[in-house]
């Protein structure tokens, strides 16, 4: 958001409420408490580097910074399973 002007539209993909079926019990419990759930035993940046994102936890990300112009959850798809994907507009 730091980049972006004013008005500007941001397109952002998260991993949601669809990748509950890849957590620990640990990582359920801090998703469903609306926490950022990190596995950061990899260097932040490689390609393994997760980190999931609820609802709650977006809403209080972009709060006073931006409008929420669209949210898909993630799905199961055919070819593998799609991210959450968010449109905000900055404000």
């Amino acid at each position: 958001m730091r980049v972006s002007k004013a008005g500007a539209i941001i397109l952002v993909t998260t991993h949601g409420e669809i990748f509950k079926t890849i957590m620990t019990e640990k990582e359920i419990n801090e998703y469903d408490n609306g926490d950022l759930v990190t596995r950061a035993n990899v260097i932040e940046g490689h390609r393994v580097y997760t980190a999931f994102q609820p609802v709650s936890f977006m809403h209080n990300l972009i709060d006073g910074k931006c409008k929420i112009l669209k949210h898909t959850a993630g799905k199961q798809e055919s070819w593998g399973t799609s991210q959450d994907l968010w449109i905000f507009s900055k404000l």
